[in-house]
């Protein structure tokens, strides 16, 4: 998912850095977010090569092609943040994590 979001924008988010110890123990805080950092910046490298072939592939030689790769690819994200979220919660109003 971060590999797509890369292709989308570079975005970063220092609340949900501070929420990941809270949910698992400090090395796989540290994993996670390392992974996190990895993935989302080979995304945005391979970006300016995969995002454009497959504009390119799909809509010809459109202006705005990368924009509307790069918009399915952040609503794919969302999609799946969304559903990981909802998990998320119910696993804390269980008393799973606190």
């Amino acid at each position: 998912g971060v590999v797509i979001f890369g292709f989308g924008f570079q975005c970063y988010n220092g609340h949900i850095m501070q929420l990941i110890p809270m949910t698992t123990v400090a090395t796989g805080a540290t994993f996670g977010i390392s992974m996190f950092f990895i993935f989302t910046n080979i995304g945005s490298f391979l970006a300016s090569v995969v995002t454009p072939a497959i504009a390119h592939s799909i809509m010809g030689d459109a202006l705005r092609g990368d924009w509307y790769v790069a918009a399915v690819g952040l609503l794919i994200c969302a999609i799946v943040e969304f559903f990981f979220c909802k998990k998320v919660k119910a696993n804390v109003e269980a008393g799973v994590l606190k």
